[in-house]
């Protein structure tokens, strides 16, 4: 019985210590692209045990099967995979995609800009039905005044970001498209559905490389274009606006008791008629329906891009 006992301890031990046995763990890491990783971390987690890929992406770790691989590197989002009991492990790496903001002729991520900049993406003002591409900003960016005197679709819009500065001088702020400045008057034409993202730039950090151009605060949109290597999109979209008077809610005179009033304060044409001619007056046209009536506007857009190695295109 003892000698039975004795071998089933040991059959037990020999396969605790086969699970803590180390074993090397080999492989590759790339890109989406295929291309190798070049100095990626292969971490083995909770530990100090680590390792970098090679000018080809290969690494070689030793592990045991209860470890976790953790595989890093700047501008990819880290991954944690198990050894569980694997020799090979090949890893693709994934872009991280974080929000970046546009200053001038360079980029940065938000987190590491020190500018007092705000940015707004086609997503976040895709449903706004507003005639230009300002009016979608109103209300998204703080410190950026937008005043419309009409809803009339291509209506100029007074735009002003770091207040007053001038009485007489033009206090709008700089727009620029693509690294190309337009004239504020002009922009106003422009296909909201153009847009990729809207970048205000506010203080003297983010606007120096413009200059004096830049004192009232520049706006820089960059506009849609097809994907590195993507296939053919196509995209429409339509919307249907109805604008009426606001009503006003007046107790008005009709033109009997309008006539009426002329009779008796003596004026107007009122005071010509008789009480018999002004209640056989037949005409009573209200004339804010003859020329308020409720208007409707559309808009249809049609959008086809693509994009392959060399070439990415965009056609409205």
């Amino acid at each position: 019985m003892k000698t039975k006992l004795n071998g089933i301890l040991t059959l037990f031990l020999a396969l605790v210590v086969q699970f803590a046995i180390a074993q090397t763990v080999t492989g590759k890491v790339t890109d989406a692209s295929g291309e190798p990783v070049l100095g990626a971390t292969v971490l083995v987690k909770g530990s100090s045990n680590a390792t970098t890929t090679d000018f080809d992406g290969n690494y070689s770790i030793s592990a045991v099967a209860t470890d976790v691989l953790v595989y890093s590197f700047a501008g990819y989002t880290p991954q944690e995979i198990p050894v569980g009991d694997r020799n090979a492990i090949n890893v693709v790496m994934e872009e991280a995609l974080d929000a970046v903001v546009v200053q001038a002729y360079r980029t940065a991520s938000v987190a590491k800009s020190n500018v007092a900049a705000t940015t707004i993406t086609s997503e976040q003002i895709v449903d706004r039905p507003n005639a230009s591409v300002i009016q979608r900003l109103q209300g998204q960016i703080p410190g950026l005044t937008v005043q419309t005197n009409t809803g009339q679709p291509g209506a100029n819009s007074l735009i002003q970001l770091r207040g007053i500065s001038s009485i007489n001088g033009n206090t709008e702020p700089l727009i620029v498209v693509d690294g190309v400045p337009v004239d504020e008057d002009a922009f106003r034409t422009f296909n909201p559905n153009d847009i990729e993202t809207t970048t205000v730039l506010k203080d003297a950090a983010a606007t120096a490389i413009y200059g004096n151009r830049g004192a009232n605060g520049v706006i820089v949109i960059t506009t849609r274009g097809g994907k590195f290597n993507s296939p053919l999109q196509v995209n429409y979209s339509a919307q249907t606006a109805f604008t009426e008077l606001i009503d006003t809610d007046y107790n008005l005179y009709n033109a009997q008791q309008y006539l009426s009033l002329e009779n008796r304060r003596g004026t107007g044409r009122g005071a010509t008629l008789t009480q018999a001619e002004i209640d056989a007056f037949g005409v009573n046209t209200d004339w804010r329906d003859t020329f308020f009536r409720t208007g409707v506007s559309q808009q249809h857009n049609l959008s086809l891009r693509s994009g392959g190695e060399n070439l990415t295109q965009l056609h409205h």
